[in-house]
């Protein structure tokens, strides 16, 4: 019974010792399942800050935004739509002041007579033009028939503008056209002389010339002139030698300190410091205070007689005359190389040899003018169409035993900017669009421009002249991207959009913002980017 009893309580301490290792157990599982909780909690932890960290990072420093900018187009037709274009204001073309919008230019009228020393009967057309000595042209009014071996008195009138264009009485003319057609006996034998000073009008017929108003124009704009020079020189056999003395040619520039203005004649003598006389080739005024330009060959051949530029002058005539104030105050500088004078041989050049050397260097650099004008041109600028007008001045010249044939050729082109180009053409009735300034031509080689009456038209008289314009245009909008930055940063999408509405109607617009889940745009606008799409 005992043993029972013993092996019973044997039973029940091992049960004990069992359930307490249960229990120890027990607890040290649940202790270590709480560790490992806690573990896992704290690397949850520890990723949702990365992870928060990671957000902010991406929110603030890599917060950027792209906006995708389309302009709205619109086609616009020229159907030869004429528009006035006038010289800028203050340009000088030829040392004449431009005329603003709306003056009628002035031009001079008088008469000349015509002498035919030929043996036959001679028609002149109607505006055949007559050349001084200096270059200026004049126009006959209307035709003219000379018999053999006489004369016939005709109005006329200057194919410029300007006081120079005042001739005296007895001033020789000569017809230009006669020597461009290589008819040497017509050039030799049909002469003309002003028969009555040449003065400014303003009659009926000057402004039919000088305005060539064909219609009424849907404009006006301002033009300037763009000039390109160029030389270039062709070397030819000579068939002999001959004597030849040369008197040096050049330009001064003449300063004027007096309170009134000063005209000098024809062939007023200037002395350089080594005692060279230069003379004016004709009379010039000098404006009280101002600066003029002329041209002076020296009064002796040889090339002791060339100047550089920037050589003094004075006028001896005013100290020969005790004119001690004048002498003082009215002094010239060489502006442009007095040279060429020489004392020696030259070489003699073929005729037809000669002919045909100006012939190739006037097409040569006519071509070099042309693209050498077209490079000059700003961006924002166009050349009215191809309405070049070009000059050409030849001069030989005797190097060893060969004739260098040589040419200065002067390119004047009209232009107009493209900004006053497009306000003129929309400011007209049918054609109003908003926002003038922000708008361009995107295709301006598909218009063509054409000056009407070109041959009434001298580009270095400053006159204002029609134009047309034909062709299909497209408009484009321009967008200012720094204020448009300047006003969307830091704006909501929508915002944005409103502003869109508002103020830049003729875009259309698409808003990029990253990272996706940022609603506005950044606040720096270096991380705004503007695309312009096509």
């Amino acid at each position: 019974m005992e043993q029972e009893q013993r092996t019973n309580h044997n039973i029940t301490d091992i049960e004990i010792s069992e359930k307490r290792r249960e229990f120890t157990n027990l607890q040290n599982n649940k202790r270590t399942f709480k560790q490992k909780n806690k573990r896992i909690w704290y690397k949850f932890l520890a990723f949702f800050v990365l992870a928060l960290a990671f957000f902010v990072f991406i929110s603030y420093f890599l917060h950027s935004a792209t906006v995708e900018i389309k302009p709205k187009t619109e086609n616009l037709v020229f159907s030869n739509d004429i528009y006035t274009a006038t010289i800028s204001d203050g340009q000088n073309i030829d040392g004449q002041k431009g005329n603003t919008a709306g003056e009628i230019s002035k031009i001079s009228a008088g008469k000349i007579t015509i002498k035919n020393d030929t043996d036959q009967r001679q028609s002149l057309r109607k505006e055949t033009r007559f050349q001084t000595e200096d270059g200026l042209v004049f126009k006959t009014y209307s035709a003219v028939t000379l018999k053999p071996k006489s004369e016939a008195t005709v109005k006329a009138f200057s194919d410029g503008v300007g006081e120079k264009y005042n001739i005296k009485k007895d001033a020789n003319l000569t017809v230009p056209g006669f020597k461009e057609a290589k008819m040497d006996d017509e050039f030799e034998k049909i002469t003309g002389k002003v028969a009555e000073d040449f003065v400014f009008t303003k009659d009926d017929t000057t402004k039919q010339v000088t305005q060539q108003k064909v219609e009424k124009t849907e404009g006006s704009i301002k033009y300037s002139v763009l000039t390109t020079e160029l030389e270039r020189s062709k070397e030819i056999a000579s068939i002999g030698v001959d004597s030849a003395e040369k008197k040096a040619e050049g330009e001064i520039e003449i300063s004027n300190n007096l309170s009134k203005a000063q005209k000098l004649r024809k062939e007023t003598r200037f002395q350089s410091k080594n005692g060279s006389v230069y003379k004016t080739f004709k009379s010039v005024t000098i404006p009280a205070k101002g600066k003029v330009k002329a041209k002076v060959f020296a009064d002796v051949a040889g090339e002791k007689h060339n100047a550089s530029k920037g050589t003094n002058l004075v006028v001896p005539g005013f100290k020969e005359a005790k004119m001690d104030k004048e002498f003082e105050n009215i002094k010239a500088v060489v502006s442009s190389d007095i040279k060429g004078g020489s004392i020696g041989k030259t070489n003699i050049p073929n005729k037809d040899e000669l002919e045909k050397a100006k012939t190739e260097l006037k097409n040569t650099i006519l071509d070099e003018l042309t693209i050498e004008t077209k490079k000059q041109k700003k961006d924002g600028d166009i050349i009215l169409g191809n309405n070049f007008h070009t000059s050409y001045n030849f001069a030989t010249e005797s190097v060893g035993d060969k004739v260098v044939v040589k040419v200065k050729a002067i390119q004047k082109a009209p232009v107009v900017s493209k900004k006053d180009f497009i306000k003129m053409i929309f400011k007209s009735d049918n054609k109003k669009i908003e926002n003038l300034d922000n708008i361009e031509i995107q295709n301006y080689s598909k218009l063509v421009f054409r000056i009407l009456n070109p041959q009434s038209f001298n580009i270095g008289s400053g006159q204002s002249f029609n134009f047309a314009v034909k062709g299909d245009a497209v408009v484009g909008w321009v967008l200012n991207q720094g204020e448009f930055k300047n006003k969307i940063v830091g704006k909501s999408e929508k915002k944005i959009k409103e502003i869109m509405k508002n103020e830049y109607k003729n875009f259309n617009i698409n808003v990029l913002i990253s990272p996706f889940w940022r609603s506005s745009v950044p606040s720096d606008v270096d991380d705004i980017d503007v695309v312009i799409k096509e």
